[in-house]
C-alpha cells in the first residue's frame, strides 16, 4: 500500500467532513428544510400535523413549530440542521417572525447563486463583504422610506389587528386578544404564559403591584370583592428595617397624632413590626372600629428578604415621592427627639452629618419629610397596587428610575428573553415585570389547550405575534409579502443605473440575487393558494377603489406590478389595493431581519469548509463505497439507454433489421452495460 493510499485509508476513518462533500451536505440540508416549510408560508399555507410522541396529534399552520420539530436520524445531519436553524432563529428572534421565511429565502438564494454567472476568479470574502454593503444600503432605504407607517394612539387598534392576524397565520381569536390589549394599555410588552385550563384568556394589570400583608386586614375591607380601595389622598412612610417599640415608639406616636390632626390615613410600610407595636396599634384600631370610625393607621409588612424586594421599596419611594426612612434617619430622629426633650444634648455623629441628613431642625420635620403621598391604592390579602401616581412623582427621579429599569431589562433580555432553549431565569423575569409595571398597564395572555403540545404550539405563535406587533409599534410597518423589501432593492438598482454609479461585479451580483430571491419567496406564498395556475383573476383597486371587475394577470407578475405601482396585494380577497389601505402588513424590522438571516445562513454555508463531529465518527469508507455504487448504477443506466437507442434505429429499416438479427445486438448491448460494473 503506497503512501497516498495509506493517507486516504486513515483519513477515511476520521470524524472530519470537508470540501465539496461538506458543502453538498449542508446545502442539501438547507434545501430539504426549506422544502419542508415552504408550503406553510402565507395565509394559505398548508397545515402540518404534529405528533407529540404520546399518540396525541395537533394541527398547526405555524412554520416555526414545524421547523423546530423537524429531526434527522443521522446525528451529523441533525447537528448541521440545528446550526442553520439557530442562525435563522437568532437573526429574527427580536422581531418574532420570519424564521421559516429566512430558511426558504436562503434555499432560493443558493439556487440562484449556483445559476448566476460569477466573476472570473470568484472570491468568497469579497462577495460576502459586498453582500453586507448592499444589505446596509437596502436597510437605510427601508428605514427612511415614506411608505413606512407609524402606529400611534389614533390608529393603534386598526393597525395592530392585521399585523397580529398575519403573524398568527390567520388566527382571528389570537389577533383580537392582542388588539384588545394594545387598545386598553398601549403597552407592547405583553406577557404570554401557559395556563392549566383548555381556554385562552387575558387580563390587564393596572398599577404597581407588590407583595404585602396588612395587620388586622379584615377591618379595612370596603369592597365586595374583599379588598381595601382608597381613591383619595393617603400618606405613606417606608422603613427598610424592622419596627420595634424600643426604637420607634416616638415615631409611631408622632405619626398617629399626624393622622388624627390631618384626618387622613397613614400607611406604615416595614419588613416587620414587633409584638408591642402591633398590640398598641391593634388596640387603637379596635377602639376606632367599635365607634364606627375608620382606623387611620395601616401597618403593612413588605418583605425585603431578597434583593428584588429591596428594589421594590426603592421603586415605591419614587412613586410616593418620599425618601426611605432608613436606619441613619432613625438614629438622627432619636438624637433630635432626645435633644428636644432632655436637658443634656446628645452629639450628632459625623457619619450622619456626612450623609447630608441634618437638614431638619427637629424630629417632626425629619419624619414628615419622609411622608409620601398615594392618590389611589388597592390592597388585598397578599398584594397591593399603587395607581395614579403620575401627578405625585418627581419627573427627574422617575425618569432615572425608568432608565435604570429599562437598561436592566434590556441587558437581561439579550440572554433570557425567548432564548432558543426556552430558559428564563428569575432575574430576567423580575426585571421584565418591574419594567412593565413602571411603564404602565400590562396585558398578560394565558394560553390554554387540550394538551401540552397544543399549548406550546399556540404559545409559539402568540409569542411571535406579540413580538411582531411590538416591533411594528416601535419601528413602524410596511406592506406584507416582502413587497417593501423588493421595492427598495428595485429602487436601488434604478438609482444606480440612472446615476451611472459604478458597482463592483460582486455588488451587482448581490443586488440581483437578493431581488430574485425575495421575488421567489413571495411567489411561494402565491403558489400556496393558486397552485400551478399560470393566470389568475384579480380586482385592481389601487387606482380606482370602485373598480369591481376582475382581470387576468400572470401569477409571477403580481408582486413586480405591486412593487412598481406602490400597491399591496390581499391573497384572501384577490385584490390589488392602495398602499394606504392595504390590510396585509408586516413590521419593517421583520423584513430587514429576514434579509439579514438569509445573508447569515449563506455566509455560514459559503465560507465554512469543514465539519468536525465529536459525537460520531463519520465512516468515509462507507460513504465512498456508496458513492461508487451510485456512479456505477448511473453509468449502467446510461449504457442501457444508449443500447436501446441503437436498437430502435436499427429496427426502423430492413437492412438494419437484418444486421440487428445477425449480430445479436441486444445481448451485446446488455453485456456492455454489465461489463461497466467491473
Amino acid at each position: 500500500m503506497n503512501k497516498s493510499s495509506l493517507y486516504e485509508d486513515i483519513y477515511s476513518s476520521t470524524n472530519i467532513i470537508n470540501g465539496d462533500e461538506y458543502r453538498e451536505m449542508i446545502t442539501t440540508i438547507a434545501n430539504l428544510a426549506s422544502d419542508m416549510v415552504v408550503k406553510t408560508l402565507g395565509p394559505y399555507g398548508a397545515t402540518t400535523i404534529i405528533d407529540d410522541g404520546s399518540g396525541y396529534t395537533y394541527p398547526t399552520k405555524d412554520g416555526w413549530s414545524t421547523l423546530n420539530r423537524l429531526r434527522f436520524n443521522d446525528p451529523i445531519y441533525n447537528t448541521l440542521f440545528n446550526v442553520l436553524k439557530q442562525i435563522s432563529f437568532n437573526s429574527v428572534s427580536t422581531v418574532g417572525d420570519g424564521t421559516t421565511t429566512a430558511m426558504v429565502g436562503a434555499s432560493h438564494f443558493l439556487k440562484n447563486f449556483d445559476e448566476y454567472e460569477k466573476p472570473t476568479n470568484f472570491r468568497q470574502a469579497d462577495f460576502i463583504a459586498s453582500m453586507n454593503k448592499v444589505s446596509d444600503d437596502i436597510e437605510h432605504r427601508m428605514l427612511n422610506s415614506s411608505r413606512v407607517k407609524v402606529i400611534n394612539s389614533d390608529n393603534i387598534s386598526d393597525a395592530i389587528f392585521p399585523i397580529a392576524y398575519t403573524a398568527t397565520n390567520g388566527n382571528a381569536e389570537f389577533a383580537n386578544i392582542i388588539q384588545d390589549i394594545y387598545t386598553q394599555t398601549e403597552n407592547p410588552n405583553i406577557h404570554v404564559e401557559m395556563s392549566k385550563g383548555d381556554k385562552i384568556s387575558y387580563v390587564i394589570q393596572d398599577g404597581y403591584k407588590f407583595d404585602s400583608s396588612v395587620l388586622d386586614f379584615n377591618v379595612y375591607i370596603n369592597e365586595d370583592n374583599g379588598t381595601y380601595k382608597k381613591d383619595t389622598v393617603t400618606k405613606c412612610v417606608i422603613f427598610d428595617h424592622n419596627i420595634t417599640y424600643q426604637q420607634h415608639k416616638n415615631i409611631v406616636l408622632e405619626l398617629t397624632r399626624y393622622a388624627q390632626t390631618h384626618s387622613t390615613e397613614i400607611i406604615i410600610m416595614a419588613p416587620y413590626f414587633d409584638d408591642i407595636i402591633t398590640t398598641m396599634i391593634s388596640n387603637q384600631i379596635q377602639q376606632l372600629s367599635m365607634k364606627g370610625m375608620i382606623p387611620n393607621i395601616i401597618l403593612m409588612q413588605v418583605p425585603i428578604t431578597m434583593d428584588i424586594h429591596k428594589q421594590i421599596l426603592s421603586d415605591i419611594s419614587v412613586l410616593i415621592n418620599a425618601p426611605i426612612f432608613d436606619t441613619a434617619r432613625l438614629k438622627l430622629f432619636n438624637i433630635l427627639y432626645h435633644n428636644q426633650t432632655h436637658d443634656k444634648e446628645e452629639q450628632i455623629e459625623d457619619d450622619i452629618l456626612e450623609m447630608d441628613l441634618f437638614k431638619e431642625n427637629n424630629p417632626s420635620e425629619l419624619l414628615f419629610a419622609c411622608l409620601g403621598t398615594i392618590r389611589s391604592i388597592v390592597i388585598d390579602k397578599k398584594n397591593s397596587y399603587i395607581k395614579n401616581y403620575d401627578s405625585i412623582i418627581d419627573p427627574v427621579k422617575y425618569n432615572a428610575l425608568i432608565k435604570d429599569a429599562t437598561d436592566r431589562y434590556l441587558k437581561l433580555k439579550e440572554d433570557a428573553d425567548k432564548t432558543f432553549n426556552g430558559h428564563l431565569d428569575k432575574d430576567y423575569m423580575f426585571a421584565r415585570m418591574r419594567y412593565i409595571k413602571l411603564t404602565g398597564k400590562m396585558g398578560t395572555i394565558y394560553v390554554g389547550g387540550l394538551s401540552e403540545l397544543q399549548k406550546r404550539c399556540d404559545k409559539d405563535a402568540i409569542d411571535d405575534a406579540v413580538m411582531v406587533c411590538k416591533s411594528a409599534y416601535e419601528h413602524g410597518y410596511v406592506r406584507g409579502l416582502n413587497l417593501e423589501l423588493i421595492t427598495c432593492i428595485a429602487e436601488a438598482m434604478t438609482d444606480i443605473n440612472e446615476n451611472n454609479i459604478e458597482l463592483s461585479d460582486y455588488e451587482a451580483m448581490a443586488y440581483n440575487l437578493l431581488y430574485r430571491t425575495f421575488l421567489d419567496v413571495s411567489l411561494d406564498c402565491l403558489k400556496n393558494k393558486y397552485g400551478d395556475s399560470e393566470v389568475v383573476y384579480v380586482k385592481d383597486l389601487h387606482e380606482d377603489p370602485s373598480n369591481d371587475e376582475y382581470q387576468t394577470i400572470r401569477i409571477q407578475d403580481i408582486v413586480p406590478y405591486c412593487a412598481e405601482h406602490d400597491a399591496g396585494f390581499n391573497l384572501v380577497t384577490d385584490t390589488i389595493t392602495d398602499i394606504e389601505t392595504t390590510s396585509v402588513v408586516s413590521s419593517v424590522a421583520t423584513d430587514l431581519e429576514i434579509m439579514k438571516a438569509v445573508i447569515n445562513i449563506l455566509t455560514t454555508i459559503i465560507t465554512s469548509n469543514q465539519f468536525l463531529s465529536m459525537g460520531k465518527s463519520y465512516d468515509r469508507k462507507v460513504s465512498h463505497d456508496r458513492e461508487l455504487d451510485r456512479l456505477v448504477s448511473d453509468k449502467r443506466a446510461i449504457a442501457r439507454a444508449q443500447a436501446e437507442e441503437v436498437t430502435n434505429v436499427l429496427k426502423t429499416n430492413v437492412l438494419g433489421d437484418k444486421v440487428f438479427s445477425l449480430l445479436n445486438l441486444p445481448q451485446k448491448a446488455e453485456q456492455i452495460s454489465m461489463n461497466l460494473e467491473d
